[in-house]
Formats: structure tokens, sequence, C-alpha cells
């Protein structure tokens, strides 16, 4: 043997292990090899070895097995002053441990491997794992290795892989890291690949990672919802949401993209909305399609505040409950079908569930040009609460003045406010899908101008026919209105209510009955009434009438008690008439007077104020049997019959009309007629005598 050579081949005891070693000293040059036996204590092994001691704390505290064995372990260095100068890449070699467990971090249970190969090169200490499992979940394809073993700056970079559900074991490793992500996986797999790379000194760790997931069922605090695909990459506490497509039920279909920063708790998002779709029952609630809305998530409490700026809503979910924040019901209008009919100009509303199909809600609304009014002013604002469940939605409004349920049918109640509709199809752009009842209690109505003073009203109806009535402090209206118009039929009405077919006179007392065909604005029937006084109104149309009389002597019979500038008492009276735009055609109007009666037919037009009209009066019997009672007096005042008529034509102004009359010549000389049958009288009275 030369003097710089030296070798030595053996077997060895030490600290419970036994095995081979190898020695070649060639000069200064150390080659070292070993190999052990089965050893089941790593602890003895990793003091004997020249780790970095943050490396040597970490295998003897995490890696546990049944049995470990070196296959082979070499040492290559120098030696300088009697001490081996070990480099990094002074010793390599190959180890194995049998049934083994690494535990990865101190709050969660370890990895288990059927074998762990250890592998050491480089200055890195690689481990194959073969048949890893993490509880009951396959880690098949994970790596872990140790970088810088000998020297400082010890690195342990761990790569897990597994194809599972995100369940509580996934996701409480996750949180062990720092990765707080608020979603459960219940059904489908999702393919993981997460590195974490851990610094021995401060064990402090960076996470890198890659999930992809493709149908299954998620939930979120207790929310389900369903993947479809999703992308998601991971880097530290940042969350990159690449592509994610997700729905909810059959209410909601979307597309997400953005980030998350898990430490903040906290997303910034980017949602393309496919279509969002809220029914109850036949009724849509919430329609979207192809809606693009940034979305905000805030999940650093005990609560997930969900903010979809586009239609200012906030949703927040506690785990129990989701609570629904509607900031701004204009901005929700466009997608609400429901809303869409009213012009909402402000309002917000508070909606609260726990499963979807009971929902407790409350808010208020400003709707201006409302068709309700209240101590003569318009009501424009509405606070309402209400339950909607599957079988039926109550909502309460303004305190109680306002209440609906709504089921197969929908059932309106109102309390003290004027309704006001302008124009029969006012509401014509609600579209019924169910019967609807509307009853009001100390509710007056008022449409197209008709004030109808209500003490209660009640319509039935559907999409097709309504049906009402009315009661008023004097009299009843029932009516019914189809697509092609209304009928409405009213008995024992006041002449407050009835003057309102005849403006343009003054009616007084009585009791009126009527029949309309039509609408509001284009209708036609007749009115009958009984003890009336016609008097003026803004017109004067009476005391124009009486005027022109009073100035023609032959006409002055036809001033009585019962018609002269004070009114006109009429016993019976009858007027047939048709109405269209506010041009009233008088086809037939019957008076029966106490002294005179009057038959009269034209056309007033109340837009312009205009009238063309023929009134025909007659003197009565019982006014000619007075002087009938005289019979020089009666045949030379009244003639033969008894009786005068005379027909008046009006025309012009209704304000100030010209009136003229069609007498006969014969009328027209009265005074002269008059001397004539006085003298004519007593051969008159001979000539009956004679015969």
């Amino acid at each position: 043997m030369a003097s710089d050579l030296l070798n030595f081949s053996g077997g060895f005891t030490g600290s419970g292990i036994n095995g081979t070693l190898r020695l070649s000293l060639q000069h200064d040059i150390l080659d070292a090899v070993v190999r052990t036996k089965p050893f089941a204590d790593l602890a003895r092994l990793g003091k004997q070895l020249p780790l970095d001691q943050d490396v040597k704390i970490w295998l003897t505290r995490n890696i546990t097995a049944r049995k470990f064995q070196i296959d082979r372990l070499s040492l290559r260095c120098r030696i300088k002053n009697g001490l081996p100068e070990i480099g990094p890449d002074s010793i390599e070699g190959t180890a194995r441990a049998e049934d083994a467990d690494i535990l990865f971090h101190p709050d969660l249970p370890p990895v288990h491997c059927k074998e762990l190969g250890i592998t050491w090169q480089n200055d890195r200490l690689s481990f194959q794992l073969d048949g890893p499992t993490y509880g009951n979940k396959n880690l098949a394809g994970s790596r872990v290795y140790i970088d810088h073993v000998i020297g400082p700056g010890s690195i342990l970079a761990v790569t897990i892989k597994t194809d599972t559900m995100l369940d509580p074991p996934v996701t409480r490793l996750l949180r062990a890291y720092d990765i707080n992500l608020p979603l459960e996986q219940q059904s489908g797999t999702t393919a993981a690949k997460l590195q974490l790379t851990i610094d021995l000194r401060n064990f402090k760790v960076t996470t890198k990672g890659s999930f992809t997931t493709g149908e299954g069922a998620w939930s979120w605090q207790g929310s389900p919802f369903l993947s479809h695909k999703a992308t998601v990459l991971l880097t530290d506490d940042q969350v990159t949401i690449s592509q994610a497509d997700l729905s909810y039920q059959d209410i909601l279909r979307v597309g997400l993209s953005g980030t998350v920063n898990t430490s903040a708790g906290q997303a910034d998002l980017v949602g393309d909305i496919d279509n969002l779709t809220l029914r109850r029952g036949n009724d849509t609630l919430v329609q979207a399609a192809k809606i693009t809305t940034p979305i905000t998530v805030d999940f650093s409490g005990p609560t997930t505040r969900i903010n979809l700026q586009r239609f200012r809503t906030t949703i927040i979910l506690d785990g129990r409950e989701k609570h629904i924040v509607l900031a701004s019901l204009p901005a929700i209008r466009p997608f609400a079908p429901i809303l869409q009919h009213l012009a909402i100009e402000g309002g917000e509303a508070d909606i609260v569930t726990r499963d979807m199909q009971r929902f407790h809600f409350s808010g208020s609304a400003d709707i201006p040009n409302t068709l309700l009014s209240l101590a003569g002013l318009p009501v424009t604002s509405f606070v309402f609460q209400g339950l909607s469940t599957p079988e039926e939605t109550e909502l309460s409004i303004n305190k109680g003045k306002i209440n609906a349920t709504i089921t197969d049918r929908i059932k309106v109640r109102l309390d003290d406010y004027l309704v006001t509709v302008a124009g029969t199809g006012a509401c014509s752009t609600f579209k019924l899908t169910r019967p609807v009842q509307i009853t009001g209690h100390n509710s007056p109505l008022k449409i197209n101008g008709f004030s109808i003073p209500a003490k209660k009203f009640e319509i039935k109806g559907d999409c097709t026919k309504a049906t009402f009535t009315v009661e008023l402090p004097k009299g009843v209206i029932r009516g019914v209105r189809t697509p092609k118009g209304m009928i409405i039929d009213g008995e024992n009405l006041s002449a407050k209510f009835a003057n309102q077919f005849l403006p343009f006179v003054d009616l007084k007392g009585g009791v009126f009955n009527v029949s309309l065909r039509g609408t509001f604005d284009d209708y036609e029937g007749y009115m009958e009434f009984k003890n009336v006084v016609i008097d003026d109104n803004e017109y004067v149309l009476l005391n124009n009438i009486m005027a022109f009389i009073d100035t023609i002597p032959a006409l002055a019979t036809f001033s009585s008690p019962g018609f002269n500038r004070h009114g006109y008492k009429v016993k019976e009276g009858l007027v047939l008439l048709k109405c269209h735009d506010r041009v009233l055609n008088i086809l037939d109007f019957r008076a029966d007077g106490t002294s005179i009666n009057s038959r009269s037919h034209g056309v007033i037009d109340l837009k312009n104020k205009t009238i063309n009209m023929d009134m025909t009066l007659h003197t009565l019997k019982s006014f000619s049997n007075i002087i009938d009672k005289i019979p020089w007096a009666g045949y030379a005042l009244l003639g033969e019959n008894g009786t005068l008529n005379t027909t008046l034509k009006i025309r012009g102004n209704l304000e100030h009309p010209d009136i003229t009359t069609n007498l006969s010549e014969e009328a027209v000389m009265a005074p002269i007629n008059i001397i004539k049958r006085a003298i004519a009288w007593p051969f008159k009275l001979l000539q009956k005598a004679t015969e």
C-alpha cells in the first residue's frame, strides 16, 4: 500500500443502525460509500449526516416510516488539516422508506406513501412518492424535494397533484397555507396542481397552483351553484379566474373572470351573464341576457357581500340567509318586467330568503303620475312590505291603505284613495296573466273626467272581460268591459252624477237611470229621469231661451211657473244620446213638465262650445183648461185645440246662441188673430147651436 493511499471496507453498527462502509483515501481525496440494513429511527441517522440544521429538524420531525434503508450513500471530498471539506456536490445517494408518513403542516394529517424513494444529488433531496394519499385523496404525481440541504437557505418544495373534489379536507389544506377560499365542492372533481415553496428557516411559504374543474356542484358559504367548467390560477394569495362557466339552479348562467385576494378576502370580477331569469309561478320577476357587469366580492368577515354594479344590487350571504339589497329600483327596472309598466323615479328594496322559496321583502318606490291621490294631492311615494311563498304573495303598502294577495288570481283592496284614470286604455299596458279582483272602500273614482263618488266599488276581470259594481251615496252602477267597449247601467242615481252626461244644463233633484254602451270617450245610450229641475249652469242656455220668448208677444203663453228663468220643472223625461270626442248628439230629449212639455234634438260640441239644436215646446192641457173655463177667452186665446206649440231653433255659440222660431204667420200675428176669433166666436157658437 502506498503511503498516499488508504482503503477500508467493512461493516458497522451504531445508533441502532447496521450497515457496510467502504473508504478510500488517495492523497487528500476521500471517497466513502455507505449501505445500511433496514432501520426504524431516522433521527439517529440524521444526527450523523452533514445536513443543514433546518433540514435535519424537518426530516426528523416530519418523516416517519415502518422502516428506512440506505441503498447507497457516497461521499467524495477533500481532506484539509485532517478534516473533510464537504460541499454541495460532495454527497449523493439513494434510500427508501416503507409505509411512510410525511407531515407537511402541524395542523394537517400526514401524506401516506406505500414507499418513499429518496435521492440525494446536487445538494437536493428528492422524494419519490409511491401511492401517496392524503386522507382518501389520491395524490399520484405529487413531488417533494429540498434544495440546499448542506448549506444555509434550505428550501422545501412540494408539488401536490390531485383529481378529486375540492371538499373540506382539501380546503382545510389550502387554509393551512393561508389560501382562504370560501368554497366547497360537493360533486364532480377538480384537477389541482399546487406548488408550495417553504423556507425552512422562517417557514415563509410561497404558493403557485392551477385548478381545473368540469361539471360539478359547489357551495359558497351554504349557497349552492353548479360549475360547468372553470380554470383558476393561484400565486400566493392572488387567485386569477381565467375562465369559469357557472350556474345557479335554473335562475342564472354566468361566465366569471377576474382576481381574488384570499388574504384580504376581496374579489374583483367581471360577470358575463348569459341568462338571468327569476320566476314566481307564471310571472317573470327578473329577466336579463347577454349582460356584462363588474362584480366585487367581500368575504373578509363572517358574511360574504357580492356587489353586482350594473344592477346596483348587493347579495349578502351569511351561511343561513341570503339578503338581497336592491339599492335602486330604476337600475333594476329594465330587467324586471313587472316594473317596466311603472315610471319609477326612485326606490329601493330589501329581500331576505333562506331557501329561495320564501321571500320576505320591504322597501319604497317613488312613482310620479300615479292613478291615486289623497286629500287633493297625488300619491307618489309607496312604502311596502310583504311575504312571497310558492303558494301566494302578500303585500301591504302605505300602512295598509293598499293590500294585495297574489295566488292564481290577484286581489287588491284600496282604502281612502281617489282613483283617477285618464283614458280607458290607461292600464292596457298591463298584461294580466290571471284573474284580478279590485275592491275600493271610501275610494271615489274619476275616469276621463267623470267623477264617481263611490262609497265602495268592486272590479273583477281577466285579460278578456271585466265586470264592476259601484255603490254611490245614492244609487248603484253596474257594468261590463270587454275589448270592444263597456256596458254601464245605473239605477236611482243623483242629479249631480247624471249631470256629467248633460253638461250644458244644471240638473237638480230627482232620480236618474242611465244605460250606456261604448267607452268614456265614445258612447251612446239613454237616460231616464223623474221630478227634476233643469236649470242654467255656466252656459245660461235656459235664460237665453226665456229672454227670447219674452221678446215675442206671441210666445208669452210659454212662460209659466214651471218654465221660466228659475228653471224647468220636469215630472219625467228621457234622453237618447251619442257622444264622440266631447261632441254630444242629442237624438231625442223628451221632457214632460208641470206646465210645458218639450222635445229636442241636435248636436252640442262641448270642445268648441257650439250648439245646433231644435226645441219644440207644448203647452199642457191642464194649463189650457184654466182658460177653457172661460169659453170665449179659451177660444180667442188658444184656438180650437186648446194648446199652443212652437219650435225654437238654437244655433251658434253655446254661451250666447242665436234663437229663432218657426211660428206660422197666424201665430206671429197673434193679437190680430185673437181679435178675429173674438168677433167670430158668437157666430161659431150660433153655428154649433144650429147643428
